[in-house]
């Protein structure tokens, strides 16, 4: 029978791994895109492996946030705002975020979604880019 030897990495480690991830973006020319995000779903991933990656890296994930895909905005808001009625997350995920790309999202949400968010996402934003309100031609 294999024997199952589970490897330590120290947190720091794994921290420096995270930030790897999300930076791996910067490093490629990618004109063709306008978000500056790393690879959200290995992230993910990351913090899906165990508790210790996970708080390793947690913060990571949400410091920027690519909401550009999918259904990636609903499920970004319900995490952050979830309704009134909710049970209140553990975690204060809007304090992770330091940096909101909107600018991709058009009517995605209302006025009031946009500022409760705002206002969740508040205590440690250093960048914020607003959505598209309307289509304009030229």
């Amino acid at each position: 029978m294999a024997s199952h030897k589970h490897i330590y990495l120290p947190t720091e480690i794994l921290v420096e791994i995270a930030q790897c991830i999300r930076d791996a973006r910067e490093d490629i020319d990618d004109s063709q895109t306008d978000s500056p995000f790393g690879d959200q779903a290995t992230l993910h991933s990351f913090c899906l492996v165990s508790r210790q990656w996970y708080s390793a890296g947690i913060e990571i994930l949400y410091s920027r946030p690519d909401l550009s895909k999918g259904s990636s905005f609903a499920q970004f808001t319900s995490t952050v705002c979830p309704p009134l009625r909710a049970k209140k997350p553990t975690l204060d995920f809007g304090s992770m975020v330091r940096f909101l790309w909107l600018a991709g999202l058009v009517h995605q949400s209302s006025n009031s979604l946009t500022s409760r968010l705002l206002g969740r996402v508040k205590k440690n934003l250093q960048v914020f880019v607003a959505p598209r309100t309307s289509f304009s031609y030229v």
